[in-house]
């Protein structure tokens, strides 16, 4: 089957931060060769403001989005294969264009080259159109832990 995923030995899951994506881009081709990035997408990042509660974004969606597919793919432009979750940007609104965040890191990713597998939840997360049968890669299942209906 020409898009089965070839067995990693390990899938870390690690957020696209830049220590976690430093850590993968300096892998070796070796290393590379065994593991297979399960990276969960982090959230727009906040901040907090003197006198306020609350922390507000520090950024938009519409900014965070293209800025962190960009550095997922400068430090995995090399790996084979890479799983994208966006546990963290799921409930997050469309960006401008009124394209799904994930669904837009995901596009950004793939237009690049880099072959993309989402990970999607039982709930199912919103991606485009038909969903995750638009990404030729395939798509991971996640399970809550004890859930036993596959």
């Amino acid at each position: 089957m020409p898009n089965e995923i070839p067995d990693p030995g390990y899938i870390p899951i690690l957020k696209a931060k830049q220590g976690e994506l430093e850590a993968l881009k300096q892998s070796s081709p070796e290393e590379r060769r065994l593991v297979l990035p399960l990276l969960e997408v982090p959230p727009v990042p906040v901040k907090w403001l003197e006198g306020e509660d609350d922390p507000v974004p520090a950024k938009t969606i519409d900014q965070h989005i293209p800025s962190t597919a960009e550095k997922i793919f400068g430090s995995l432009k090399e790996f084979d294969r890479v799983l994208i979750d966006g546990k963290y940007i799921e409930e997050d609104a469309a960006l401008a264009t009124g394209e799904e965040p994930i669904a837009a890191v995901l596009r950004l990713l793939g237009d690049r080259g880099l072959h993309v597998v989402p990970v999607v939840g039982l709930g199912a997360c919103r991606l485009t159109g038909g969903g995750a049968g638009n990404f030729p890669e395939g798509a991971g299942l996640k399970a809550p832990r004890g859930d036993r209906r596959f």
